[in-house]
């Protein structure tokens, strides 16, 4: 803010301050992304499981008996 109220001068320092910001919130963005594909992915297995009746091949107690 206090950029701001300086006037033109500083503009290019704005712009570089939200460049930056930029930049960190799409880091954050795709990192969201992959959390959301993994979250995805367990969700079409449980699906998968729960329609299909499989063995659950991720408990260890039947690690012996997966597919």
């Amino acid at each position: 803010m206090l950029l701001c109220q300086e006037g033109d001068e500083t503009i290019e320092v704005r712009r570089q301050i939200m460049l930056d910001h930029k930049r960190e919130v799409e880091q954050k963005i795709l990192q969201m992304k992959l959390y959301l594909d993994k979250i995805n992915k367990k969700l079409h297995y449980y699906d998968h499981f729960v329609v299909g009746q499989d063995i659950d091949c991720c408990n260890p107690k039947y690690k012996t008996r997966a597919k």
